[in-house]
This record gives structure tokens, C-alpha cells and sequence, in this order.
């Protein structure tokens, strides 16, 4: 173990609260999808993150050994909350595929657009490493696999410039690439 006296504090928000929280001083780094666009920040990309189309067991679409971007057209998609980077990197994917995005209703997290597939409202776009943590097994929702899909999320490390730490904080940076990419098999 590289820093066995580390102590991390983990706190799960919205992007862009996340990242004023930082630019304040609440926080020292922090781990979110990118883009992230403030002059004051320092940014390190960690990995590419494979977003993965989910769906009820029973919608027509799981029965199929793999799906074409135009079997998304029309299918109705639900997505997490605004402020979140997913829920605009799903709206754009919705409008280039053809697909619904269900206004009507936003999760709160991630386990909630779960279990709304899972009950049959509509289809979603989850991160691999969510769905890699054991939901698949549950049986509530099936991963469809897309074919020729390039479907991602870009995940980095930021901390403000002025920060005495930099140099500690670009180690960490290092370590968490190497874990993802060693363990997790992202790059």
C-alpha cells in the first residue's frame, strides 16, 4: 500500500456542486465525469468510462443477441437528474439515436434508474463500473450489448491550481490510472 495513513472523506454529488464545493476549499480533490471548465482548477484524466444500454428482462429488445443504434430509435429512455454530467451526455445520446428521453420522470441516483428499468418504464444508459458491481446479477435488469458502440465518459481527478499538494495530488492521480487500468481494465 503506497499512502497507508490516507484518509479519505467520500462524499457522492452532482457534478457541478461538487466542483464549487472545491473551487471554495470544502474539498481538496475530486473525482467526476468530464468535462470540467474552470481556469482555476487543475485537471487529470483518469480513464474512459463504457456507458452500457440496460433494460427490463422482459422488453423485446433483451431478447436479442445484440442491438443496432437503430433499435434504440423511439425506445423510451430514462435518465438520472439534472446537474448531473450523465444526464446531458444521455440527452445528447437520446437525440442522436432517435430515442425518448422521459422527461417526466429523473432519478435521484443511479440504483433508482435501476429499478425503474427494472419494473419496465424504459431503458438507460449506466456506467459500466455500476453495472459491472453486481446489479447484472440481481436478474432485474439485462445489459444489452450494442453493437459498434463507442459509448463512454471520461472520468478525471481535479484540484485547485493554487494548492500546495499538486504534486501529491498528481501521484494519486498516477495511482488511480494505474488501478483502473491494472484492475478495471480501463484506459
Amino acid at each position: 500500500m503506497t499512502y497507508p495513513n490516507l484518509k479519505l472523506y467520500v462524499q457522492e454529488g452532482k457534478s457541478i456542486e461538487l466542483q464549487a464545493e472545491l473551487q471554495a476549499g470544502s474539498f481538496d480533490i475530486v473525482v467526476s465525469p468530464l468535462p470540467i471548465k474552470h481556469s482555476d482548477l487543475e485537471v487529470v484524466k483518469l480513464f474512459r468510462e463504457p456507458l452500457q444500454v440496460v433494460a427490463a428482462p422482459d422488453h423485446p429488445l433483451a431478447s436479442k443477441e445484440y442491438i443496432e443504434r437503430h433499435d434504440l430509435a423511439g425506445q423510451k429512455v430514462l435518465v438520472i437528474e439534472k446537474g448531473h454530467h450523465l444526464h446531458d451526455q444521455v440527452a445528447q445520446l437520446c437525440e442522436d439515436f432517435d430515442a425518448i428521453l422521459l422527461r417526466d420522470y429523473e432519478g435521484t441516483s443511479l440504483d433508482t434508474l435501476r429499478s425503474m428499468v427494472g419494473i419496465g418504464v424504459g431503458l438507460a444508459f449506466l456506467p459500466a463500473l455500476y453495472v459491472q458491481s453486481g446489479i447484472e446479477s440481481r436478474g432485474d435488469i439485462s445489459v444489452l450489448d450494442l453493437r459498434d458502440s463507442n459509448l463512454y465518459r471520461q472520468i478525471g481527478l481535479t484540484w485547485r491550481r493554487r494548492s500546495v499538494h499538486a504534486a501529491f495530488y498528481k501521484e494519486i492521480a498516477d495511482l488511480i490510472k494505474e488501478t483502473a487500468e491494472n484492475k478495471l481494465h480501463l484506459s
